[in-house]
């Protein structure tokens, strides 16, 4: 569990460089991913059923470290469609990962005495879920290099304030996506709490 909510962190924290023109993410994605799959196969060892989230983390691992190469091309940031297409598929099979993660967690706590409280986290993922399936809806409006050059060259008509518009909501809703997440966070944390007790109790 430890290894799971550390990578978790690790998808929370992104902390952009440009260098030369090139974008650089300091937390890539594929290294949260590697520490939610060493944690998944760690709880595997004591429940089977985690064993299903294995193949979609190690998908992901390799999945997000193409797309960190490809981020890293200019010409990649303007197409809209591959942004939004590989940020659906991967937030979606997160969503799935935590899934398992908390159907792992509840056949787990039937084999030891000490409960593991999940319908809280269950609650907080349902919201993950909902905003993975929107974020298509805004996610291909983050960067918008034309809308700003004609901002800057106040060359402004109903379509440019049209446009700002979506992109003021985008970033309104990557905002709120981001304090869901935190707060699934904070719950993983509390039953990772619960769950180390349990284990060291055994």
């Amino acid at each position: 569990m430890n290894k799971i909510f550390v990578g978790l962190i690790f998808f929370l924290v992104k902390l952009n460089l440009n260098l030369f023109g090139i974008p650089i993410v300091i937390f890539p994605d594929f290294v949260a991913f590697i520490f939610i799959y060493f944690g998944i196969l760690e709880l595997s060892r004591t429940t089977p059923v985690f064993s299903k989230a294995l193949k979609p983390a190690s998908f992901l691992i390799f999945y997000n470290l193409i797309t960190s190469i490809l981020y890293m091309i200019p010409s990649m940031l303007s197409n809209y469609r591959f942004i939004t297409l590989f940020q659906l598929v991967s937030e979606l099979m997160l969503v799935y990962i935590f899934y398992i993660v908390i159907v792992g967690l509840k056949e787990y706590q039937s084999k030891v005495s000490m409960p593991i409280e999940t319908s809280a986290l269950e609650k907080r993922w349902r919201l993950i879920a909902i905003f993975a399936v929107a974020s298509p809806l805004f996610s291909s409006h983050y960067y918008d290099p034309s809308l700003f050059s004609r901002l800057i060259n106040d060359n402004i008509d109903k379509f440019t304030y049209m446009a700002l518009c979506i992109v003021i909501a985008s970033f309104v809703f990557s905002v709120i996506e981001w304090f869901v997440l935190v707060y699934f966070a904070a719950e993983l944390n509390r039953v990772r709490a619960t769950y180390n007790a349990s284990r060291f109790a055994r």
